[in-house]
């Protein structure tokens, strides 16, 4: 009777997803020893788990992000409160634990600019449960969010999903900002009487403004990316000006920046001409690059000229007199 209880008891343990105990003697001692011993273990393991499993909801609820988790069957797991915010839903996350989700888009849609198209897409994401990250929503009040869908698979089966709303009107605010202030840049740089031209530290030319096509004739796109030793540079010129490059790589310095020159430049019709050229290192953010004014003064020279020539024929006619 003893052996039976003892063989029993195993069979129990075994049932139970542990298949060492068969490994174990047949002494009675010895197998509640093992019992006790895997109970320990797995009190262990469930306190750990159970450490892990706060841990991570602690996290989740004092995140800055709006987090929804619902189970398989649409209701609410675990939501925090910076998402009922967002929301503006009444009641404390703990209360809505339990509550069914399935017409939670319905309302909610009134606080989106394209309500329908809200309810739809959240209807597709549930549907196909796949990954679906930096979803942007636009609402009525000028605001706009960023959502992710993250579909819970636990050994292959799934359990649910998880959503993620984060606000992000100042960042597209500030995108805008940053889009409007290049237009503006751009227009006016566009229209300025100088040519302009920008290049980055290895001397590839990035901008290419109308005034600069008129000057030198050269389409914008036939330039951009091309170095600027070969295309504007005279050729007597190309060695200096690839040695300013590497001196001021190496010491961001150059004896020509910040400061307006004259000098000779080439058209496309390799005709040298005379101009005036101030260049101007910039920094932004982490990006550096050169921007160029040229003026075309060929016939400011002329002049000079002629008014020399006149000078000079006045001082001869009066040493003459």
């Amino acid at each position: 009777m003893k052996k039976i209880s003892i063989s029993k008891l195993k069979e129990t343990i075994t049932s139970l997803g542990d298949t060492e105990v068969s490994n174990t003697s047949d002494d009675l001692l010895d197998v509640v020893k093992y019992l006790e011993k895997q109970v320990s273990k797995r009190k262990e393991a469930e306190q750990e788990f159970s450490t892990a499993a706060n841990r991570l909801t602690s996290l989740i609820i004092n995140m800055q992000e709006g987090i929804l988790v619902e189970d398989d069957k649409r209701h609410i797991a675990l939501t925090n409160l910076f998402f009922c915010d967002l929301f503006n839903i009444s009641g404390s996350p703990q209360s809505l634990a339990g509550t069914d989700c399935s017409g939670f888009a319905e309302q909610a849609k009134h606080l989106f600019k394209k309500p329908d198209a809200f309810v739809k897409r959240i209807t597709r994401l549930v549907t196909e449960k796949k990954l679906v990250i930096n979803d942007e929503l636009e609402l009525v009040d000028g605001r706009y969010f960023e959502r992710d869908y993250v579909p819970i698979y636990i050994s292959g089966e799934y359990k649910g999903h998880l959503w993620k709303y984060r606000d992000i009107t100042e960042r597209k605010k500030a995108i805008r900002d940053i889009e409007q202030s290049e237009l503006t840049n751009r227009l006016i740089m566009n229209g300025a009487l100088d040519a302009i031209i920008t290049m980055s530290t290895d001397g590839c030319i990035t901008f290419w403004n109308p005034q600069a096509e008129k000057i030198f004739g050269w389409k914008e796109k036939e330039v951009l990316g091309k170095n600027l030793a070969e295309t504007i540079v005279p050729y007597q010129f190309r060695e200096a000006h690839k040695k300013g490059m590497e001196h001021y790589r190496r010491t961001s310095n150059g004896p020509v920046l910040n400061r307006q020159i004259e000098i000779t430049a080439l058209n496309k019709k390799n005709k040298e001409f005379p101009v005036e050229l101030s260049i101007i290192p910039v920094k932004f953010n982490e990006t550096e690059f050169f921007c160029s004014f040229i003026r075309d003064i060929s016939e400011r020279k002329k002049a000079e000229e002629k008014i020399k020539a006149s000078e000079e024929l006045w001082q001869f006619a009066l040493e003459g007199a």
